[in-house]
């Protein structure tokens, strides 16, 4: 890592990283290509690899923590460091919404809704944005604001096709016995 900090160009660590990380994804070893990624995005943000190691590293965490709920941590850091540093890269979009969503799920409803009003006031139309209205509508359930469930519930029942969501916004909205 030393030789890589000094000389980038006689020691090209990305190409390292990106194999390592490769080798990983091949055994589906998801979780430790996701460590491997963040901690070289972290220990060089100027390498041109490294926003797209970081949003990949997140998204590796994010989409696995079923397999490892002790890796939220771990997730948590890895989507607020892309985010934060990265913030243009083209997965900017799906880490923000993915953020905001994690939120929600370790309890933190307050900034699971700051997360997802902001990720639906910068990227309307997105491929995400039912799924925003939906984590939204959960982060207020969490916070018993009731009149939030129902409006983002009815966002996604007004709004989508996808039987999935409208099943999942039908439930929130008929348990709170609002709709």
């Amino acid at each position: 890592v030393l030789a890589a900090q000094l000389d980038p160009i006689a020691y090209p660590i990305s190409d390292k990283i990106r194999e390592e990380a490769a080798g990983f994804v091949e055994r589906e070893d998801y979780v430790s290509a996701a460590v491997v990624l963040a901690g070289f995005a972290k220990a060089f943000p100027g390498d041109p690899y490294a926003a797209g190691a970081a949003h990949s590293a997140a998204r590796y965490f994010g989409e696995n923590l079923d397999a490892a709920p002790d890796m939220r941590p771990q997730a948590l850091a890895a989507y607020e460091y892309a985010i934060d540093t990265f913030p243009t890269h083209p997965y900017a979009e799906e880490t923000l919404y993915a953020l905001g969503k994690l939120y929600g799920v370790m309890g933190d409803h307050a900034r699971a809704e700051f997360t997802l009003t902001e990720f639906l006031a910068l990227y309307p139309g997105s491929p995400y944005e039912a799924r925003g209205h939906l984590a939204l509508g959960y982060a207020y359930l969490g916070m018993s604001d009731f009149d939030g469930v129902v409006r983002e519930a009815t966002w996604v029942l007004d709004r989508t096709v996808d039987e999935d969501l409208r099943a999942d916004a039908d439930r929130k909205s008929v348990v709170e016995g609002r709709v």
